[in-house]
């Protein structure tokens, strides 16, 4: 008897092991990429706060006028109303 058959499931195998590994590899690279983001995206926000808690010390904005402002832009989503409110109350707030 012949080990061709076995020796096709090794190679199968092998492929597929190997396929894996690319595929895990490819998932850290992306993840890596999403999190390099994430940490470019919250050093703006602290830089907008930054601003934001200097001009608040300078010329105070009224806090209803911003919430009416982004409940008329916002007005497709008021999951994103709450949420840009949430972030708008920080930006006002005087700490950095």
């Amino acid at each position: 008897m012949t080990d061709a058959p076995n020796d096709q499931i090794a190679t199968l195998l092998t492929h597929l092991a190997r396929d894996v590994q690319r595929m895990g590899d490819a998932h850290a690279r992306q993840s890596e990429a999403i999190l390099g983001a994430l940490d470019d995206l919250a050093a703006s926000i602290m830089a907008l706060k930054a601003i934001a808690a200097a001009q608040q010390a300078v010329t105070p904005a009224d806090p209803a006028r911003v919430r009416v402002w982004l409940e008329n832009t916002l007005t497709e989503d008021p999951e994103a109303v709450e949420r840009s409110w949430v972030l708008a109350k920080a930006l006002l707030s005087p700490e950095v």
